[in-house]
């Protein structure tokens, strides 16, 4: 036992003296990119009707996803902040691969049914994969640089059973 924690201090330790530098430097990282929670205006407010308070939540209240639009004015603004080498300001955008696809959904039989978040942005937008080709410009211009952050953001499991 106490060797396993001397373990867990060297390493705390050896984790301190990792990099550092004296450089003044701001990292722009973004979570739930892809991700949709409300599917529509349309359904908040029926929730609402229903005496569900979506609006308590932020993540129900300030959901929408990203359109070509959106990406386009982001990438402006970045792109128009430079370091001292020229380089503009790049956004991390942490990226859920997939989405309930509320439709299909079939709560009496418990089956869950979800799509990528590139068929979420043609069928929300209706654009034909403009939003994707605006996103692969951003990732070629070196202004977005997505990882992955998770499937799905939810817990199907618990969502299945609580619908």
């Amino acid at each position: 036992m106490l060797k396993q924690v001397l373990r867990k201090f060297q390493s705390l330790y050896m984790n301190c003296n990792g990099w550092h530098t004296d450089k003044h430097i701001v990292v722009i990282e973004s979570d739930d990119w892809g991700s949709i929670r409300m599917p529509s205006k349309d359904v908040f407010l029926e929730l609402q009707a229903l005496g569900d308070t979506p609006e308590k939540d932020g993540f129900l209240a300030n959901d929408s996803l990203e359109s070509a639009t959106d990406l386009e004015n982001l990438f402006a603004v970045l792109n128009s902040v430079r370091d001292s080498k020229n380089k503009p300001a790049i956004v991390t955008a942490n990226f859920a691969m997939r989405n309930p696809k509320f439709e299909c959904i079939d709560i009496d039989s418990g089956t869950y049914v979800s799509e990528c978040f590139t068929e979420t942005y043609e069928r929300y937008y209706h654009d034909d994969g403009h939003t994707l080709d605006v996103l692969r410009r951003g990732i070629a211009s070196g202004f977005f640089v997505p990882q992955l952050h998770c499937r799905e953001h939810l817990n199907v499991e618990r969502w299945m059973s609580a619908l």
